[in-house]
């Protein structure tokens, strides 16, 4: 029995000391500068918690507003072809980006694993609010793409009134068994416009959960959803998925 409450004992301190790989981040913030075109780069945050940003201006002389891009699991700001073309395309069309560092764990990490940097994640939005407060931007909204998207739902529980909207992207859900964030919740209870996009062949947790993040949402005034004849990484559809987000955007906030 004595062994026993010392594996529990052990495993709770190992689940709730997780922290983000710094190397990792440090890593990614080396790789990209050093291939850097488009945008610039921002250290958001002091000292040990300093992380990796990448501002990216519109290239109209006029800003409907800016979108703070938050990767999935074991991304960077500028991650694959799905992050780098929301934060390169949008700025064509009058929205300019703010693509963050989210904490992250190394390749043998599950999602569960993540659940534990959701405060970190939390941090580093209100720091990318901040910053954007400092210049003075009008309209903030955060687009997320799987743990990103629960990452900045889970931010927008402190952080709703600095926000105008919010798309998901393969929104993640957590087992039901893991408590300290639950989606569907927040969903109801957030009142500005939210776009929920999923894939056709999307991960199960997302499809299993598409008619209950619409139930959670049957009373908001702004909520839509869609859906992209694609898989997970929405591979060939990422212009189709800009266009779709910055169109949405531009159309919602206006009649706001």
């Amino acid at each position: 029995m004595k062994i026993s409450w010392l594996v529990i004992f052990l495993s709770t301190v190992l689940t709730t000391s997780q922290a983000s790989d710094r190397a990792l981040e440090q890593h990614h913030a080396d790789d990209i500068s050093q291939r850097l075109v488009m945008g610039n780069v921002v250290w958001l945050g002091e000292g040990v918690q300093r992380f990796f940003s990448l501002y990216t201006q519109t290239t109209d002389s006029t800003n409907q507003g800016t979108a703070i891009i938050l990767h999935d699991v074991q991304g960077n700001p500028d991650h694959n072809k799905l992050i780098h073309t929301l934060r390169t395309r949008l700025p064509e069309h009058r929205w300019a980006t703010l693509a963050i560092q989210l904490p992250v764990l190394d390749e043998q990490a599950s999602y569960e694993d993540y659940y534990s940097l959701l405060d970190d994640a939390k941090r580093r939005i209100s720091e990318a609010l901040d910053y954007l407060d400092k210049g003075n931007v009008n309209n903030t909204v955060i687009i997320g793409y799987g743990m990103g998207a629960l990452m900045g739902l889970y931010a927008l529980q402190e952080e709703n009134t600095r926000i105008k909207a919010i798309v998901t992207i393969s929104l993640h859900h957590p087992d039901a068994d893991h408590p300290q964030v639950n989606p569907l919740e927040i969903i109801g209870k957030i009142r500005f416009p939210m776009l929920d996009i999923y894939a056709e062949n999307d991960l199960p947790d997302v499809l299993k959960n598409i008619r209950k993040r619409k139930l959670a949402a049957r009373t908001h005034p702004h909520f839509r959803q869609d859906k992209l004849n694609t898989n997970h990484r929405y591979q060939h559809y990422e212009l189709t998925l800009s266009k779709r987000i910055y169109t949405w955007l531009t159309a919602t906030l206006q009649n706001e």
